[in-house]
């Protein structure tokens, strides 16, 4: 049996990344990033990275996060 805090983590976190994107991007002038996203959501940007590890989706949801930061930094 598991002991510990039960998980923060919500599959409609998937669709939040979306939304968080939308809230980004040059015409914002706002960069995309991981710990913007983790303050929005109250959590700490370890336990993103976290989840990202034991949740494909989430972790695929996440690399949109990362994809369009590089964009925007070019």
């Amino acid at each position: 049996m598991k002991t510990g805090r039960p998980t923060k983590y919500r599959p409609e976190f998937i669709h939040a990344v979306d939304e968080y994107l939308e809230t980004c991007g040059t015409q914002q002038m706002r960069l995309p990033m991981i710990s913007q996203f983790a303050t929005i959501l109250g959590v700490d940007e370890d336990l993103i990275s976290r989840w990202a590890k034991r949740h494909s989706e989430f972790k695929r949801a996440v690399s949109k996060i990362h994809k369009a930061q590089r964009e925007q930094l070019m």
